[in-house]
């Protein structure tokens, strides 16, 4: 093999482990949301099972519009 043909298996590779990466991380963020229904959960993990990076950049642009979390942290105003 070439020089050329190991750069783009070891791309294809590290693209790969990127792929698997952030579908696990979107796989348990989903998981662990608790603003989502069961109904909703299932049909974000049925979209990020199917087609892994289409439901990971859906997911990264709906999670911020789901709501606010109850845990932030709030501020007090100074005088």
């Amino acid at each position: 093999m070439s020089a050329w043909q190991w750069a783009r298996v070891v791309l294809a590779a590290i693209s790969a482990v990127f792929v698997m990466a952030s579908t696990l991380w979107s796989i348990f963020d989903v998981r662990k949301d608790d603003r989502l229904g069961q109904t909703t959960t299932a049909l974000w993990l049925l979209l990020l099972l199917a087609v892994p990076l289409l439901g990971l950049v859906a997911w990264l642009y709906a999670r911020p519009r789901l709501g606010r979390h109850t845990d932030n942290f709030h501020f007090k105003k100074l005088p």
